[in-house]
């Protein structure tokens, strides 16, 4: 999760998008998220989550 941190700050800063691949906030103990600029994260968010299991 840390080695997140700094890929986070990077995208976050350069007015891009960090979430899980639900959507969610990205807490430190989650082990996956989703990246995108502001344009298409919503997107890809939509395309992605319809293919996760429902437990993950």
């Amino acid at each position: 999760p840390w080695d997140f941190a700094a890929g986070q700050l990077l995208v976050e800063e350069a007015g891009g998008k960090v979430t899980t691949c639900r959507g969610d906030s990205l807490p430190v103990q989650k082990t996956s998220l989703l990246a995108a600029n502001s344009h298409l994260h919503d997107a890809v968010l939509r395309i992605v989550s319809q293919h996760l299991p429902t437990d993950f």
